[in-house]
């Protein structure tokens, strides 16, 4: 695992953030492929799962840029 969201196609990136200011409450995890799409999967404390792929080639930034499905997984 990569601390953060430099996203790898050795390693899956994990992000544990904040929404609050207070309280770990969001995760995401993302990787790269081979063919340079990147996926995530991402939850919150409500239970809501989320999942994208980014066919552009570029890295998810936070969770907010990975809640485009809601129970995506």
């Amino acid at each position: 695992y990569v601390a953060g969201t430099a996203a790898l196609e050795t390693g899956i990136s994990v992000e544990v953030a904040s929404s609050s200011g207070t309280l770990c409450d969001q995760l995401v995890l993302q990787r790269k492929s081979t063919s340079g799409k990147h996926y995530c999967l991402a939850a919150n404390k409500n239970g809501n799962t989320f999942r994208m792929v980014s066919t552009a080639g570029t890295a998810f930034a936070d969770f907010a840029a990975c809640d485009d499905t809601e129970n995506g997984w």
